[in-house]
């Protein structure tokens, strides 16, 4: 079928995380409520302001164990917080940047679901368009809200990202 059915209400994206078994988690939210609500605390790797290299974050990620990796900063950092024209260029388009290596290789070696992502065009939407012009057998999930009109539209760009759309109302 085309369209799903809601969640319920008292399930939010947090409780669903919580209850998956999910442990690699990636986010662009500057706020704390993802680690206050799964118990990150002490797993947390905020970019891009650690100096830590590609390889050994691609070996922290390989690792069990939980993770969250806050792509953007975090509130409490101010020097971690990612929000210029200028930040973004620096942190994200350098093909040197552990950053950039991470993704990339997160997005060939395994599969990402993304929550409360609009997949709107930015650095880090545009590098992940080129690693699935790369990649050209590796797919991605979506939850997405199931748009109103130009449905076909939204599924080929999707499709141009390798993601498949998991639609609610």
């Amino acid at each position: 079928p085309t369209r799903k059915k809601p969640v319920d209400g008292e399930q939010n994206y947090l409780t669903i995380l919580k209850s998956s078994g999910i442990t690699k988690i990636i986010t662009t939210n500057f706020d704390t409520v993802i680690e206050d609500h799964l118990g990150l605390k002490n797993t947390r790797i905020t970019l891009p302001s650690t100096s830590i290299d590609s390889g050994t974050l691609r070996k922290y990620f390989n690792q069990k164990g939980k993770m969250l990796i806050k792509l953007h900063g975090t509130f409490d950092d101010a020097d971690s917080i990612i929000l210029t024209t200028t930040q973004f260029k620096s942190s994200y388009c350098d093909k040197k940047n552990a950053i950039v290596g991470l993704l990339k290789h997160i997005w060939q070696n395994s599969t990402l679901l993304f929550m409360g992502c609009g997949l709107r065009k930015d650095p880090l939407i545009e590098k992940m368009v080129k690693f699935a012009e790369q990649e050209k057998w590796q797919w991605h999930y979506a939850i997405l809200e199931y748009p109103n009109k130009d449905v076909e539209t939204v599924k080929r760009n999707l499709a141009g990202m390798h993601i498949l759309p998991i639609w609610f109302d």
